[in-house]
């Protein structure tokens, strides 16, 4: 665990004027979150749970931390509306310990993973990013999260759980878009793709990944990225075109185990493995320091058509957020190697 700087404490309470208080998104309309402050991330999870006064929307890949599952029990026993969206295979600790008042929903058929990692309170403040509702998210993992206050975003996710539950079927391809303060933000999702079935998924998912490839197309000057996990050639492509256009491209990596990591290491591109950091569960692309995606999507194969997925693209990213950036990617950097030869 990192010990936060001095430089970062002044960020966090004199340029954020963030409080961990569960009115988390008061002073902006969008905060960043990262795991190398665990206790401020867990903190704000904690305390918009708690202050949750009508519902509760939760879509995670898995729920095994038994303090969230305390909270949310309480919460539904307050008569707030709970509703929890998992994989199938991580439902356990939900349905062992979970109240019987939270409405506990998967997705059974097809292959791949529910993989989101979303919190929406009160259908208007929404956390999403690359943490779970696991301890393991908060102390051995490093995870980014954007919070933002955006009624659209929620109602988005409220559609989507209510696909989950059987309410009705997805119809709708477009992207929902929203505008907060003088930053722009979309959301992309990434639904399970079944070619036996004639709906809009293979069409969403197809836009989510020319998203990606258009902004990686339009960098002007650098592309950092921080990914736990890539295999998906396009974006591998996407990437080499970028660098020998001249882009500065520097890219963090749990491991070297897959052909993308070495096929951008022979080009050229500043690669880093991270052997002495904490797992490395990040899925996030930071361009030309002004426009930010992050989700729970991996850059695999899978996450573009077998899993359920999601990201949010934020541009014209606050000074402020520009610093917190940069700090958490140099404090990646330095606890991480480059000698994987």
């Amino acid at each position: 665990m990192v010990l936060r700087s001095v430089r970062s404490f002044f960020i966090l309470f004199l340029l954020f004027g963030i409080t961990f208080a569960g009115e988390a998104l008061s002073v902006e309309a969008t905060q960043l979150y990262h795991t190398a402050e665990p206790y401020r991330l867990r903190k704000t999870f904690e305390d918009a749970i708690i202050n949750a006064k009508e519902s509760i929307l939760i879509l995670t890949f898995t729920f095994s931390d038994q303090n969230f599952i305390k909270l949310i029990n309480q919460k539904a026993d307050e008569g707030v509306e709970v509703i929890v969206v998992i994989d199938k295979d991580h439902r356990g600790p939900l349905l062992t310990s979970g109240n019987d008042k939270i409405q506990v929903v998967t997705r059974f058929h097809g292959e791949g993973r529910v993989h989101h990692k979303i919190l929406v309170v009160d259908d208007e403040d929404v956390w999403m990013g690359s943490a779970n509702f696991s301890t393991a998210a908060f102390t051995s993992q490093e995870n980014l999260v954007v919070g933002v206050k955006s009624t659209v975003l929620a109602q988005a996710l409220r559609s989507e759980v209510e696909v989950f539950q059987g309410m009705h079927k997805r119809t709708d391809s477009s992207v929902p878009q929203d505008i907060l303060g003088e930053q722009e933000l979309l959301f992309y999702l990434l639904p399970h793709f079944d070619p036996h079935y004639a709906g809009p998924e293979k069409l969403i998912n197809e836009r989510g990944k020319e998203e990606l490839l258009s902004l990686i197309k339009n960098a002007n000057s650098h592309i950092k990225i921080a990914m736990m996990v890539w295999t998906d050639p396009e974006l591998e492509k996407a990437i080499l075109e970028a660098h020998r256009r001249g882009i500065v491209v520097e890219v963090l990596l749990q491991d070297m185990q897959d052909t993308v990591s070495w096929n951008l290491k022979a080009a050229g591109v500043f690669v880093t493995i991270n052997p002495r950091l904490n797992f490395m569960h990040n899925k996030w692309m930071w361009i030309d320091e002004d426009i930010l995606v992050n989700g729970s999507a991996n850059w695999s194969r899978s996450s573009f058509s077998r899993n359920d997925e999601s990201f949010i693209v934020l541009k014209n990213l606050s000074e402020n957020q520009k610093i917190y950036l940069k700090d958490y990617w140099t404090d990646l950097l330095t606890r991480s190697t480059r000698s994987f030869d």
